[in-house]
């Protein structure tokens, strides 16, 4: 889902995303992955962008390694889907800036 909004400071897009869980093939997360980038990419560069949702990822706290793609305050560790998430972000010039637990780790 996608909406745009005209702010007191310029134009701004939300991207709302809800990345396939862990049991999805292989060809499902590419797609998803190659949606979400069309979607981005389809946005104007003068909007603020943000994009938000539900990636079923954890990111883990290893910003030097992803150095861009990840703040200093992450926590926990990187599982594959979130390794796929900050490869994304990194190529795609994004960044992971909150991260919120389930309790569930």
């Amino acid at each position: 889902m996608k909406a745009r909004f005209r702010t007191a400071s310029g134009k701004a897009t939300i991207v709302q995303a809800y990345a396939p869980t862990t049991s999805a093939t292989e060809q499902e997360m590419e797609d998803f992955y190659d949606t979400l980038q069309q979607t981005i990419h389809g946005i104007s560069n003068q909007h603020v962008t943000i994009v938000m949702g539900d990636f079923n990822a954890k990111v883990g706290k290893d910003w030097r390694t992803w150095r861009g793609a990840l703040g200093k305050h992450g926590y926990g560790e990187e599982n594959e889907p979130g390794e796929r998430l900050l490869n994304f972000c990194h190529n795609d010039k994004q960044q992971v800036e909150k991260q919120r637990s389930t309790g569930t780790e």
